[in-house]
C-alpha cells in the first residue's frame, strides 16, 4: 500500500516507496568513495528465460591508494594488502564453487567488461596495446592454446576438456603466479644458463621446477554433428582472454586474475559447450537461444553425465542468454 493506492511491488519500484534508502555495500568504509558510490541499486537481467534482479552498486572496487597508507611500514602494509587479495580470490572461489555465479553470473566481477574490473584493467585493449602478449603466443598451437581459443570464441569446448585445463595449472613458489606447464618451462628455462626465476627481483635461481605431464586427450575439441564446419565469433582480444595468452605463457598471471578469468565462464544448456560470459552471449540469437549447430551425440551423452551440483553442469530450463 503506497500513498492508500495498493501496487503491486517488484525490486525495481523499491525506490518509489517513500523512505525507501538503499543498502550499502561493504566498501562504505573506504574513505575515498563517496555515499552514493557504495549506495546499491536494483539491476534486472534476464537469465534462462527468467527475470531476476540484483543489487549492484555504480563503483567498480577501489583500492586504497598505496600513498596514503601512513601507519603502517612497508612490511606490514604489504602483508595486509596480501590477506585483503586472498580473501577476495577465496570469496570468488566459494561463490563458484557453490554456483552463485552460474545462478546470478551477473554478479560476477568479469560479467560484463564495461567497466572492466581493476583487476583485470592490465589486460584490456582499451589500456593496453597487447604487444607483450601477443609476443608470447608459442603454445597457442597447442592442445592447451586451442582450448584456450575454443572458450573465447563461439566456438565452446567441452567441459571435460576445460576442467582439465584449469587442472593443469602451476604456482610458482618464488614468484606465486600460475603457468600452464608449457608457461612454466619458458619462465624457469629462458636460455640464459642456471633456471630462474624472472619475475622475482633477486632473480632467484631454481633448485626444484616439477614438470606435469599434459594428456592431450584430456584436452579433446569439439566436433561437430554431420561433420559441419562453420564459421565462429572470434573475441580472443578482451580483458578475460588475454591472461589466459599469458598463462599460456612465460608470462604466467597472479592469483587473484586466473580465479576471475576461471570463473568467468558459463556451460550452455542447449549444446553443454563451455564459454566465458562474452562468448556465450556472442553464440546466442538476440532472443537469447542458443545458435551452435550442434556435436556429436556421444560427446553430449559423456557431458551429461556431469553432477547436477558441478558449477559448470548445464544449467536446465529455457535457454535464454545469461
Amino acid at each position: 500500500m503506497v500513498l492508500g493506492v495498493l501496487a503491486t511491488v517488484a525490486p525495481p519500484s523499491y525506490i518509489g516507496i517513500p523512505g525507501y534508502i538503499g543498502p550499502k555495500c561493504p566498501h562504505i568504509l573506504n574513505p575515498f568513495l563517496s555515499t552514493s558510490d557504495c549506495t546499491m541499486e536494483v539491476h534486472t537481467f534476464h537469465h534462462r528465460g527468467i527475470q531476476k534482479y540484483a543489487f549492484l552498486v555504480p563503483h567498480t572496487g577501489l583500492q586504497i591508494p598505496w600513498d596514503s597508507i601512513k601507519k603502517f611500514d612497508l612490511e606490514n602494509a604489504a602483508e595486509k594488502y596480501a590477506v585483503t587479495i586472498v580473501s577476495s580470490i577465496t570469496t570468488a572461489f566459494n561463490a563458484f564453487n557453490k554456483g552463485i555465479f552460474k545462478e546470478f553470473p551477473i554478479i560476477h566481477p568479469a560479467f560484463d567488461a564495461n567497466p572492466v574490473p581493476a583487476v583485470l584493467a592490465p589486460y584490456s585493449p582499451l589500456t593496453n596495446s597487447g604487444t607483450c602478449i601477443f609476443n608470447h603466443l608459442q603454445h597457442f598451437e597447442t592442445a592447451i592454446g586451442k582450448v584456450i581459443h575454443a572458450i573465447n570464441m563461439t566456438l565452446g569446448a567441452p567441459t571435460c576438456s576445460f576442467k582439465e585445463l584449469v587442472s593443469l595449472s602451476q604456482i610458482y613458489g618464488e614468484c606465486l603466479a600460475h603457468y600452464s606447464p608449457n608457461g612454466y618451462v619458458d619462465h624457469v628455462i629462458n636460455g640464459e644458463g642456471t633456471p630462474h626465476c624472472m619475475n622475482t627481483p633477486e632473480c632467484p635461481p631454481v633448485s626444484e621446477w616439477p614438470l606435469m605431464v599434459v594428456d592431450e586427450t584430456q584436452l579433446a575439441t569439439r566436433t561437430f554433428t554431420d561433420d559441419q564446419h562453420p564459421a565462429f565469433k572470434n573475441v580472443t582480444d578482451s580483458a578475460v582472454s588475454c591472461p589466459y595468452l599469458e598463462w599460456n605463457s612465460r608470462l604466467g598471471v597472479p592469483a587473484d586474475v586466473w580465479v576471475i578469468i576461471t570463473t568467468a565462464v558459463v556451460t550452455c544448456g542447449t549444446c553443454h559447450l563451455v564459454c566465458t560470459f562474452a562468448a556465450d552471449k556472442a553464440h546466442r540469437s538476440s532472443n537469447g537461444h542458443c545458435l551452435d549447430p550442434g556435436w556429436s551425440n556421444d560427446e553430449l551423452a559423456h557431458e551429461e553425465d556431469l553432477d547436477p551440483n558441478d558449477p559448470l553442469a548445464p544449467s536446465k530450463g529455457k535457454q535464454c542468454g545469461v
